[in-house]
């Protein structure tokens, strides 16, 4: 199993309103890709010194060639459609991890 973890940094004036649209839009739209197998959204608990709130969005595939077709077709996509919504409000990195 591939898992696609991006976290974000957000403002603490828009993280209902992410939440809410990551949850209702955004993971919703990936999944009808039909390439991700599950998904989860989380929020950091520990207090590390962050400016903001820190969520993360978590995408499964079965395999390396699922998650990288999902790369190569529509993770700019979705990134685009994330920016254009929240602009300078986030920040955020990506990390692909395999399940051992």
């Amino acid at each position: 199993m591939i898992i696609y973890n991006t976290t974000y940094t957000l403002d603490t004036a828009i993280q209902h309103e992410w939440l809410y649209w990551v949850r209702t839009d955004y993971v919703p739209a990936i999944l009808e890709t039909g390439l991700v197998t599950a998904s989860r959204v989380l929020r950091l608990i520990s207090d590390v010194g962050q400016q903001g709130v820190v969520c993360t969005v978590q995408l499964e595939f079965s395999d390396l060639s699922t998650y990288e077709t999902f790369n190569a077709n529509f993770a700019d996509l979705f990134y685009r459609r994330m920016t254009f919504r929240f602009n300078t409000k986030l920040a955020s990195f990506s990390t692909v991890l395999e399940e051992v």
